[in-house]
């Protein structure tokens, strides 16, 4: 997943870094998608969410793999969500797309407890982009939960005021290892 060599990546944070971590690349594989959408789905279960998704580009496939997991195993229900980091400027202009209810109500609704996912998060910034949405919606952050954390101390926040968790860890010379939490052993079993 990571990038090296002499080249420069321009993160989402907008640092420079000498390696990237394309999350995608799991994300939509036929083996990393329905590893990452049980991870995503037990950790939902586990915090109490009803529904799970993030900024856009980062999160669209996690959530829409714990949706589809939920969905073809038959588990307890899992909807998805996203938002965009501004307002579109056609059609409803909304920020934030996300499923009905079974009652055809808006899933957001004040109280609803939110997952809040992203492939990867240094600053996090994109992480709280979509919190300040979804909290703007009154809905509740339950959990916050990315696959890749690269360690920013600017994202500190983030840590310690939501449950949160990150599949691998990243040092600041681009190696992972393993989260310290039970996660981990899910995605190396």
């Amino acid at each position: 997943m990571a990038s090296e060599g002499d080249a420069r990546f321009t993160l989402a944070s907008g640092e420079i870094s000498p390696f990237y971590f394309d999350g995608k690349r799991v994300t939509q594989s036929y083996e990393g998608m329905p590893l990452v959408g049980k991870v995503v789905w037990d950790f939902a279960m586990d915090i109490g969410a009803v529904a799970v998704g993030g900024l856009s580009a980062g999160s669209i496939p996690i959530s829409d793999a714990a949706v589809a997991y939920s969905a073809f195993t038959r588990q307890q229900p899992l909807q998805g969500f996203y938002v965009l980091d501004r307002e579109k400027a056609h059609g409803t202009r909304e920020r934030v797309y996300q499923a009905f209810t079974e009652s055809g109500n808006e899933l957001l609704a004040p109280g609803t407890n939110v997952l809040i996912v992203d492939d990867v998060m240094t600053k996090g910034r994109s992480m709280m982009q979509a919190i300040e949405e979804v909290e703007r919606l009154r809905a509740n952050v339950c959990g916050v939960l990315v696959l890749i954390d690269r360690g920013d101390s600017a994202a500190n926040d983030i840590r310690t005021s939501y449950h949160f968790d990150a599949i691998a860890q990243s040092d600041d010379k681009g190696e992972l290892t393993p989260s310290k939490s039970d996660l981990a052993s899910v995605v190396s079993a």
